[in-house]
């Protein structure tokens, strides 16, 4: 299933199967703690939903983005606010 627009403006995620509100590459850098160019890395390899959007940028899952082995500390320190 590609994306689809859900009626409260999220999108579905495909890796997740789950609606999602996107992030743009900075938040989503800062609410794991790396650098951009790692969340680009994590695109490159096809580990996090990534849409591409206004020509270069992108707006990524935030969900896949905290399941990425090196974020572990993470979603341990978070898992009652992501309701996981």
């Amino acid at each position: 299933m590609t994306s689809a627009i859900i009626n409260d403006g999220s999108v579905w995620c495909p890796f997740c199967e789950i609606p999602i509100q996107l992030l743009k590459i900075p938040t989503a850098a800062r609410l794991v703690a790396v650098s951009r160019q790692s969340i680009y890395r994590y695109i490159e390899a096809g580990d996090i939903y990534a849409i591409k959007v206004a020509g270069h940028a992108y707006r990524v899952c935030g969900h896949c983005l905290i399941k990425q082995p090196g974020n572990k500390d993470f979603l341990n320190q978070h898992k009652k606010c992501l309701k996981m």
